[in-house]
């Protein structure tokens, strides 16, 4: 699988038209936008996601339902829809 390039923005969040692999965005501290996306049932419960215990990062943790980064020149929708598929399987349009 070949490393992303995401965008980079400023503290306030503004693009600032560059892009980095993300390899080079963790390292220098970068600011990024990624995405959270929270599963709830009708009752308000919280779909949590158990890590992988294989994980580097905190496994076997429970965490958000699904989350990941926003690629270079990707919108926030786009990114949300894309790690649902990815990560969970499930299909779903922006208007969703």
């Amino acid at each position: 699988m070949l490393e992303e390039y995401l965008d980079i923005l400023d503290k306030t969040g503004k693009p600032l038209g560059e892009s980095y692999l993300k390899s080079v965005v963790h390292q220098k501290g970068y600011y990024h936008n990624t995405v959270h996306i929270w599963f709830y049932t009708k009752e308000g419960q919280i779909l949590l996601a158990q890590r992988s215990f294989k994980k580097t990062i905190c496994p076997g943790m429970w965490d958000v339902s699904v989350a990941g980064h926003v690629d270079a020149g990707e919108t926030l929708e786009d990114a949300a829809v894309r790690e649902i598929r990815e990560e969970i399987g499930l299909k779903i349009h922006s208007e969703d």
